[in-house]
């Protein structure tokens, strides 16, 4: 039996603008959030581009770019923002 490798994260071609959307980051001990640059591809389904240009080669993101999510508003410290909750069934 050959098992094909799975890919999670789809390019999907847009001229949307970009959002500010929420990633947790893994492995931090608390909950702790990255706003990344994001498409709307659908009404919450987004495709995270990035951060804001630099490389955080220390944080493990729960989701990584290129990847299409399904946000949900949610509470954070600051106030109430998009927040990447699972991969997008796309």
């Amino acid at each position: 039996m050959i098992i094909k490798p799975v890919k999670l994260c789809r390019s999907v071609e847009m001229t949307s603008t970009i959002d500010i959307i929420y990633v947790r980051l893994l492995d931090e001990g608390t909950d702790v959030w990255r706003p990344v640059k994001a498409i709307k591809v659908r009404e919450v389904i987004y495709r995270i581009v990035g951060s804001d240009g630099r490389l955080y080669t220390d944080e493990h993101w729960e989701f990584l770019p290129d990847c299409l999510v399904e946000c949900e508003l949610t509470a954070l410290m600051d106030g109430v923002h998009l927040v990447a909750k699972r991969l997008a069934g796309v």
